[in-house]
């Protein structure tokens, strides 16, 4: 799924960093991201990535329908891997 991700992101003319890389990893593993601070937490423990990273990653994954992002009540945002 991570290639399937990476290539969706080259074709788009997405910038594919090593940072990146560990992101999509991560996300793949999670397939449902609850608590984008926990997620971040968890990568950042086992890999050298910011927040300031992590949560624009998520938000261009989103932004170019490559994962989607709801927001459930105003406060919460889920974001999920397209299959």
């Amino acid at each position: 799924m991570e290639k399937d991700i990476l290539a969706r992101m080259r074709e788009k003319g997405l910038k594919i960093s090593q940072k990146r890389i560990w992101i999509v990893e991560a996300v793949c593993d999670a397939k449902c991201i609850r608590d984008v601070g926990a997620f971040w937490m968890h990568l950042r423990s086992v890999k050298p990535v910011s927040w300031a990273t992590t949560y624009s990653t998520l938000r261009v994954l989103s932004e170019y329908g490559i994962i989607e992002k709801t927001n459930l009540d105003g406060k919460s945002i889920v974001y999920r891997v397209l299959e």
